[in-house]
């Protein structure tokens, strides 16, 4: 019976194991995919132009929501600005079949923003670009174009975390170097 009973040390030992686990993950910056810590510049701002329903624009709105960042319907010198630009997808050829029909394509998604408050730059003109390779069947240019459009999608989800991941990184030092 005796062997069935565990010690007070064994369970000293697991608290503190977990513990040790938990204070690692946390010290590493772990957290969850998608969330994000703003700085405090960055709790409130403006999106430029203001088109809620592009598709980029839709993504970066929808997560910048679920971190709890507002985002104003009127500019405002008072709070940061983002200007996006549009979206630009392009296509590279990576292989040919024998009949010089494209099988592998790279598709690339590129855009620009620059971050603002009032007359002052936070963070300049800076790009961001995701892509993917793709296998195309060419027998099949119907299912090739359905890929491609939800590639696409994905590429735009892709880039909007890449741009609030770079948005955590606007930090009160740039602020204040940029406000003097």
């Amino acid at each position: 019976m005796q062997h069935f009973l565990k010690s007070p040390i064994d369970n000293i030992h697991k608290i503190f194991t977990a513990f040790l686990l938990i204070m690692v993950l946390a010290g590493c910056g772990f957290h969850l995919r998608g969330n994000y810590i703003f700085p405090d510049i960055m709790q409130h701002i403006y999106i430029s132009p203001d088109d809620p329903l592009q598709p980029f624009q839709k993504n970066v709105r929808r997560i910048l929501q679920r971190n709890n960042v507002a985002i104003s319907q009127q500019q405002n010198a008072e709070i940061p600005t983002l200007h996006l630009s549009e979206p630009v997808f392009s296509e590279q050829v990576l292989a040919i079949t024998a009949d010089a029909q494209n099988q592998r394509l790279r598709i690339t998604m590129s855009l620009n923003y620059q971050v603002t408050l009032g007359n002052k730059t936070l963070r300049d003109s800076t790009g961001i670009q995701s892509f993917r390779d793709v296998s195309i069947n060419p027998t099949a240019p119907i299912t090739g174009e359905n890929e491609r459009s939800l590639i696409k999608d994905e590429l735009l989800k892709e880039g909007a975390n890449q741009l609030l991941r770079q948005l955590t990184t606007i930090n009160h030092v740039e602020h204040a170097e940029h406000t003097e």
